[in-house]
């Protein structure tokens, strides 16, 4: 859906500079297939290897991870942070 949404931005967005002359009218058309072409080659690679590209698990653990690291580094700082702020 989202993906749809972005290509039909990037078509509109192409086909009005191609009507006002601001590109050619040939790379107009073909911006949104251009600017998304990266985009697919990416999440095909990524479908072909079985990536773990659309698993909830890996990211919650992910960013499980990156809070734990988070807290970590700056937990000496929190309550400083939090008693300047209720000052």
């Amino acid at each position: 859906m989202i993906f749809f949404v972005i290509f039909n931005i990037f078509f509109m967005t192409g086909e009005k500079m191609a009507r006002r002359e601001v590109m050619a009218s040939w790379s107009g058309m073909w911006l949104a297939n251009i600017v998304l072409l990266p985009i697919a080659a990416f999440l095909v690679y990524k479908a072909m290897n079985d990536s773990q590209l659309f698993n909830k698990e890996f990211y919650y653990r992910f960013f499980q991870k990156v809070k734990k690291e988070y807290l970590k580094r700056f937990k000496r700082r929190l309550p400083e942070f939090t008693a300047r702020l209720l000052r």
